[in-house]
């Protein structure tokens, strides 16, 4: 069961990568931290590229660890409600941000908010990841 309620996620750094693939793995955020700073140099202070939030999918994520590209340009508010599953967790990626969407509910390192709520609610999907919860 994913908890999108985790507080060891919640954070003032532009962490939101590490973040989401902590609460999409299920892994906890320091496991996810040590490995991505592995790969990083100097004072790296939790920003991610796609290619380490992959590598740490594969190291963390049972199950699929390929992005699929959405079909057409759209925010992630219109994601939300015209291609969302319920039931279903969605790692996405959007223009300079990674988040979880799970049941019209963002969740990234600030915390849990609807859909409507969210700050990048206007930011256009690249690419996503999902499983069933």
């Amino acid at each position: 069961m994913i908890d999108l309620d985790r507080t060891d996620v919640q954070h003032k750094l532009p962490c939101c990568g590490v973040t989401a693939v902590a609460l999409f793995s299920g892994a906890s955020f320091s496991d996810v931290w040590d490995f991505i700073a592995k790969r990083k140099r100097g004072n790296w202070k939790g920003s991610t590229y796609h290619s380490d939030q992959r590598a740490a999918l594969k190291q963390f994520n049972k199950g699929r660890t390929v992005a699929m590209a959405v079909p057409q340009r759209m925010t992630l508010k219109t994601f939300a409600e015209k291609h969302a599953l319920p039931g279903h967790i969605y790692m996405i990626r959007t223009t300079g941000h990674q988040q979880i969407l799970k049941d019209g509910y963002v969740v990234d390192q600030a915390g849990k908010k609807p859909v409507d709520e969210h700050w990048g609610k206007s930011k256009i999907v690249k690419h996503f990841w999902v499983k069933r919860a």
